[in-house]
């Protein structure tokens, strides 16, 4: 009697596989080291995937990780035809579109880094400027993103949508922009890649989080299943998600 009550308490948890079982789970990714990426053997690797694979191993789905933009997997995810989009800055906007779990995996900010001999310390000081951004990206576009910034301030500015990160900040070294605009992790650990410079300049502190499709039948369950997984994973100091932060983010041997 005793074992039946606890399969009762538990199956709802880490047990209902119905989703899992009858399709496989497409999972877009796309290229923000360390959070996610495709390594050398286009094999998905970063917090974000090792994360949810081992989620999946724990209960038995099968995943798919489908290369694309950010821009474009917002679009898949809206369309149906991606179940889960890794690496998703939450907000009010977007909350009207897709659906979000509830556990934040990371908190981040945007920061501005400038082409080197530039002088860029405030806001004004990007008046003239060409400002290379990740095209649909919350830091450029969102709410509290630099674009908002800059029209508030009355600020004359050039924007320069890029498909990602990497290219915005090489726009940036390259001369093709005065200034960039990514998130603080991504520039902390690829800055010393390119000829540029920190400026002072963060904005738009925001929860990131996984971003699921409202076509798909079963993304309710995904959502429970994986919220649980990562509430547990939390409170262990020792379990797969400390172990990922330790290997892409603490460790000085991390290679990306």
């Amino acid at each position: 009697m005793i074992a039946s009550c606890l399969l009762i308490i538990l199956f709802p948890i880490f047990g209902a596989n119905t989703f899992a079982d009858t399709k496989t789970i497409r999972v877009g990714i796309y290229d923000n080291p360390p959070k996610l990426f495709l390594d050398e053997k286009k094999q998905p690797k970063g917090i974000f995937p090792g994360l949810l694979n081992a989620i999946a191993e724990k209960e038995g789905w099968r995943l798919k990780f489908i290369p694309v933009t950010f821009k474009q997997g917002l679009k898949q995810i809206e369309e149906g035809t991606l179940d889960i989009m890794q690496d998703v800055a939450w907000s009010e906007k977007r909350s009207q579109i897709f659906d979000f779990n509830q556990e934040t995996v990371m908190v981040s900010w945007g920061r501005v880094y400038q082409r080197k001999g530039m002088m860029i310390n405030t806001l004004i000081d990007l008046k003239g400027k060409r400002i290379a951004c990740m095209d649909g990206g919350i830091y450029s576009q969102g709410p509290d993103g630099l674009v908002t910034l800059i029209n508030k301030f009355e600020i004359d500015a050039a924007f320069i949508p890029m498909s990602g990160y990497q290219q915005v900040l090489e726009a940036v070294s390259q001369g093709n922009a005065d200034a960039g605009v990514v998130n603080r992790l991504y520039g902390k650990l690829n800055k010393s890649k390119y000829e540029i410079e920190n400026t002072p300049i963060l904005i738009s502190p925001i929860s990131i989080r996984l971003a699921f499709s409202r076509h798909n039948p079963g993304t309710p369950e995904l959502i429970r299943i994986i919220d649980a997984h990562l509430r547990r994973m939390k409170k262990d100091d020792d379990s797969v998600y400390y172990q990922l932060i330790d290997q892409y983010i603490r460790s000085p041997k991390t290679s990306i």
